[in-house]
């Protein structure tokens, strides 16, 4: 059983590892050691993870296994009262295809529940990702290229609307 709640400032060097296994088993075939440490060592430093998780404009969860082992996380800012955009939604690769992405996603959607607008970034060459977030219902609506630590990424902007209801999912997974 998987249960998704509010990180604990505690836990971020367990999210780091998780972050840091993740990372390398999804970007590890495009990017070389170094660069995926120079970004992770900036993006995902524990200051980075401690502010966000202190900031109430963050919706900052982690998914736990029935021995509450860190297994997913999910980092969503607010932007406004319309829209939020999500930073981080990432599953350990041990447990990826068991839902837990789907589970996360839906947590904070719930906290968010009056978004009419989900945006988020995803790397060009993460196909899983991209697959997900399209199943999801999200749609590509721009493409961009970000330079951190002397690397260049290429992602896809993507974003999906919600009515005037509470948001609905593709229920594919």
């Amino acid at each position: 059983m998987i249960t998704v709640e509010r990180v604990k400032l505690g836990e971020i060097p367990q999210v780091k590892k998780v972050l840091s296994r993740t990372w390398k088993d999804t970007y590890g075939s495009f990017y070389s050691d170094e660069a995926i440490r120079k970004i992770t060592s900036s993006w995902h430093s524990p200051k980075v993870l401690t502010a966000q998780a202190k900031d109430p404009k963050f919706y900052f969860a982690v998914a736990k296994d029935k021995k509450r082992n860190i297994v997913g996380l999910i980092t969503v800012r607010k932007l406004s009262k319309d829209a939020a955009f999500m930073g981080r939604l990432y599953v350990d690769p041990s447990y990826q295809r068991k839902g837990i992405g789907m589970h996360l996603l839906k947590s904070a959607l719930r906290h968010f529940s009056g978004i009419k607008t989900m945006k988020l970034e995803c790397e060009k060459q993460n196909n899983k990702a991209c697959a997900f977030y399209l199943k999801q219902g999200f749609k590509v609506v721009g493409e961009k290229g970000e330079t951190v630590e002397g690397v260049t990424m290429k992602t896809v902007v993507m974003e999906k609307k919600f009515g005037r209801h509470k948001p609905q999912y593709n229920r594919g997974c």
